[in-house]
C-alpha cells in the first residue's frame, strides 16, 4: 500500500499543495491473554469457519477464544 501511495504522492494526485505531515502515535499494551486450559478434542472442535468481512477473510480452526475472536472481529470494523 504505501509503494502504491508514493506512486500516486508523486503523480500529484494528493493535490498540488500537500505537504507530507506526521501524524501522532500512541502505543498501549496488549490485552492479557487468558491461558488456554487443555482439553481432549471433540468433534465440534475440528472444524473451520471463514468469515469475509470487507476485503479481510478470517479464517477459525478448531476450538477458538470467544474474547480473543471478538477483539479480531471488532478490529475488522473500525
Amino acid at each position: 500500500m504505501v509503494f502504491k501511495w508514493r506512486l500516486q504522492y508523486r503523480a500529484g494526485l494528493f493535490g498540488a499543495d500537500a505537504e507530507p505531515t506526521f501524524l501522532p502515535v500512541t502505543l498501549t499494551t496488549a490485552p492479557e491473554r487468558e491461558p488456554a486450559a487443555p482439553q481432549a478434542a471433540t468433534p465440534a472442535d475440528t472444524g473451520t469457519i471463514e468469515i469475509v468481512i470487507g476485503g479481510a477473510v478470517v479464517r477459525l480452526h478448531g476450538a477458538v477464544n470467544a474474547k480473543t475472536l471478538r477483539a479480531v472481529l471488532q478490529s475488522l470494523r473500525a
